[in-house]
């Protein structure tokens, strides 16, 4: 059975029945406006991306019309410093089906406060092995979104999977369109960037992002992103429950494009236009056109057994010298 997936709302709520009308969609999931209740997320959108109080409420009213759930982000990576009386007011006048925190230390308290209330665990909670999935679960998680690093390592998304036994009812989130560097040393850092930046409107990258420094270019597919022509990997493993698309602060040009290529399950453009990067180009390397269609057959099936060996292994390397053509080439 194929799994929908968990889309973003910028504000177009045009583009969400553009996008519900396909049928696919399990969940939108949306950040507070700020000013009103309250920052309770930790990213601050891009110029031309706003929406207020008035199109969350909303995009409640069309979600329900149409059978799909929403999801309030919480996923600041702390929230000690966030007045949780506003966040829980609005998630009940929003009616929210659900809740996203990244802070574990929250989930009794959000258990508390919002009883009927679904928690699922970000990705920022850095999922990223078995203990840490169950002591989620324990604590009060409902759904897991796993670390994305997951994606590239099959026997933990079994044993992932596994848990569910034991605590029915609970799901699994695979993040499909991540962009950030495998295991990447800048994630917690960058997730505590963007906090104190939506709480301050300071600016707070002044060492500069993160990037592929001091490493390869072909370290670009070690990324563990899921490809579109990949997913029924995944659900025919029996791993995954929804697939979660991202991209929340970009323009709804960047996400129609992310939309159609995951709903469809092909793509033949440039990679990096479904991948992280800066607005309105959103994933492109300036450099380099990663073409999607020449990956080879296997490739997800290669990349999640990958044994993390590279000294002694030369798969992503031949896969990038496949890929990947100079910036206004092609591959022929």
């Amino acid at each position: 059975m194929k799994a929908k997936f968990c889309i973003p709302f910028n504000g177009d709520l045009a583009l969400v029945k553009e996008a519900l009308s396909s049928g696919q969609v399990a969940e939108v999931y949306y950040a507070l406006p700020s000013g009103r209740w309250g920052a309770s997320d930790h990213l601050v959108p891009a110029p031309g991306v706003s929406f207020g109080a008035g199109s969350v409420a909303a995009l409640g009213g069309l979600c329900r019309a149409s059978g799909v759930k929403t999801n309030l982000l919480c996923n600041s990576p702390s929230l000690a410093l966030t007045p949780l009386a506003g966040v829980f007011a609005a998630a009940r006048r929003l009616k929210a089906d659900s809740v996203t925190l990244a802070d574990p230390r929250f989930l009794g308290l959000f258990r508390r406060a919002l009883p009927g209330v679904r928690l699922h665990a970000s990705v920022i909670m850095n999922l990223n092995s078995e203990e840490r999935a169950r002591q989620a679960l324990r604590a009060g998680a409902d759904t897991l979104t796993l670390a994305a690093e997951a994606n590239r390592n099959l026997p933990l998304l079994r044993a992932a999977a596994r848990l569910k036994r034991n605590f029915p009812g609970s799901r699994i989130k695979l993040v499909a369109n991540y962009c950030c560097g495998y295991d990447c040393v800048f994630m917690n850092a960058h997730y505590l960037s963007g906090m104190f930046r939506a709480k301050t409107g300071v600016p707070a990258d002044a060492a500069g992002g993160c990037s592929f420094r001091g490493g390869e270019k072909f370290e670009r597919i070690k990324r563990p992103f899921i490809r579109p022509e990949d997913l029924g990997f995944y659900e025919k493993n029996g791993v995954v429950d929804e697939f979660k698309l991202i991209a929340r602060s970009q323009p709804s040009a960047v996400l129609r494009r992310i939309y159609k290529a995951y709903f469809s399950r092909k793509f033949s453009g440039d990679l990096g236009e479904l991948l992280g990067g800066s607005a309105g180009n959103y994933g492109k390397d300036e450099a380099l056109y990663i073409d999607n269609s020449r990956f080879p057959k296997g490739f997800a099936s290669r990349a999640a057994r990958c044994d993390k060996n590279c000294a002694a292994c030369g798969y992503c390397l031949k896969v990038f010298e496949r890929v990947s053509v100079p910036r206004g080439g092609r591959a022929g």
